[in-house]
């Protein structure tokens, strides 16, 4: 598993972030963080990160590229057969990798992993959760039956909680700049689409 956490002017998040990626029960083969010229503190801190555990990588750009082509410098530098992409604003549950990882074992057809999501929003307070009605137990959805839950109203995949296999990712060319911010939607639901997912509640 190679996890990827794009950065730009985030540092007051990436402590978080981080130590939430190293608390996790499975560890991962790299953390490459990708700073995109930021002009605040997130080199220190992730240059301090890096000091404590060689898991930790920090890629820095010399100029500002942008969202979408910095997750593909990320998944090019990834030496993962798994990839996590992980906002430098997020925070990762315990034991998401390990549940991850072994569903994805049980299930080798599967493009990708997913779960249910808690998204907080700062300035309001409040807090909801996503995709958490697609099945109540861990399991593999096959492409028929994402195409059931879309007509339900039930289909939701949420790419902060995506592990996907590196293969069909990259069979979509990964994160496409011109979608913009539906880059990151397409690149879940096509391989989901074509290979199925698992998904855990």
């Amino acid at each position: 598993l190679s996890v990827i956490v794009p950065n730009y002017n985030h540092g007051k998040y990436l402590g978080a972030c981080l130590s939430s990626i190293l608390a996790q029960s499975f560890q991962p083969l790299e953390i490459i963080v990708l700073d995109d010229a930021s002009t605040d503190n997130s080199v220190e801190v992730v240059k301090e990160f890096a000091q404590r555990n060689p898991l930790v990588r920090l890629v820095q750009n010399e100029k500002n590229l942008g969202v979408m082509p910095n997750l593909n410098k990320g998944v090019q530098l990834a030496r993962g057969d798994y990839i996590y992409v992980c906002s430098a604003d997020d925070e990762v549950f315990p034991g998401l990798f390990e549940k991850s990882l072994g569903i994805l074992i049980q299930h080798p057809d599967a493009g990708l992993s997913c779960g249910a999501s808690k998204w907080h929003d700062v300035a309001s307070g409040l807090t909801w959760h996503m995709a958490s009605n697609m099945a109540d137990r861990p399991c593999y959805l096959s492409p028929g039956q994402l195409v059931d839950l879309g007509r339900s109203g039930k289909l939701l995949l949420v790419s902060s909680s995506v592990i996907w296999r590196r293969k069909p990712l990259c069979e979509v060319g990964s994160f496409h700049p011109e979608l913009r911010w539906h880059a990151d939607w397409y690149a879940v639901h096509v391989p989901a689409f074509r290979h199925g997912v698992c998904y855990i509640p």
